[in-house]
């Protein structure tokens, strides 16, 4: 993040294919070299195609302005937005495990 906004791409992971389109368990490796996080804010996204639209959970119980965002190629609003810029006030869940699966 900088400046508030997702700015830079860390790590990227192998393409998944849903196949399931209700609420399910995805492994997606990075296929990058180790990395480390310093304590900051990070973005933890999913990539869609133009074909396919993944119904992720979704919760309002924690959603905080300006901690969701959006991106598309015709965004009327900019690359990065916030949900709420598009009356989204919800959390999307993405639960991502940074564990190597060496040490489960």
């Amino acid at each position: 993040m900088g400046d508030g906004v997702p700015n830079a791409s860390i790590a990227i992971t192998d393409f998944v294919t849903v196949t399931n389109f209700h609420y399910d368990t995805y492994t997606a490796n990075i296929i990058e070299e180790a990395f480390s996080l310093v304590p900051g804010q990070y973005l933890v996204a999913i990539e869609e195609t133009i074909f396919v639209n993944i119904g992720l959970a979704k919760i309002q119980t924690i959603f905080t302005l300006g901690t969701t965002w959006v991106n598309w190629s015709d965004n009327p609003i900019g690359k990065w937005s916030n949900n709420q810029c598009f009356k989204s006030f919800v959390t999307c869940l993405i639960l991502p495990n940074f564990l190597d699966e060496n040490d489960w």
